[in-house]
C-alpha cells in the first residue's frame, strides 16, 4: 500500500475542519486515519490525514486546493514508511 500523511495547520481557530474534509472528498482520497492536534502553547491546530493509495498527480491536486483556502494554512505531505505510523 502506498500511505501518504498530510499535515495540515493553522493558527488556533483558523483551521477549517470542514473545508479539509469536502476537499479530500472532491478528490475522491481515501483516508485510512485521521488525527486532531491543539497546541495550545503555539496557539495551533492541525489534522493529522493518513491518506490510503493516493495517487501523486491527486495529492498535488489536494495539495494545490488547501492552499487556495482563504484562512492560510500550512500543508505538509510525508511517505508513511510504515502502517504503524498512520495517526491514532
Amino acid at each position: 500500500m502506498n500511505a501518504q500523511r498530510l499535515i495540515v495547520s493553522a493558527d488556533r481557530g483558523k483551521l477549517s475542519v470542514i473545508a479539509v474534509w469536502k476537499t479530500l472528498q472532491r478528490y475522491e482520497v481515501q483516508v485510512s486515519g485521521c488525527k486532531a492536534i491543539v497546541d495550545a502553547q503555539r496557539g495551533a491546530e492541525s489534522l493529522i490525514i493518513d491518506l490510503a493509495d493516493a495517487t501523486p498527480e491527486r495529492l498535488s491536486n489536494v495539495v494545490a486546493a488547501l492552499n487556495r483556502q482563504p484562512a492560510p494554512l500550512k500543508v505538509l505531505v510525508s511517505v508513511a514508511s510504515d502502517a504503524a505510523q498512520r495517526a491514532r
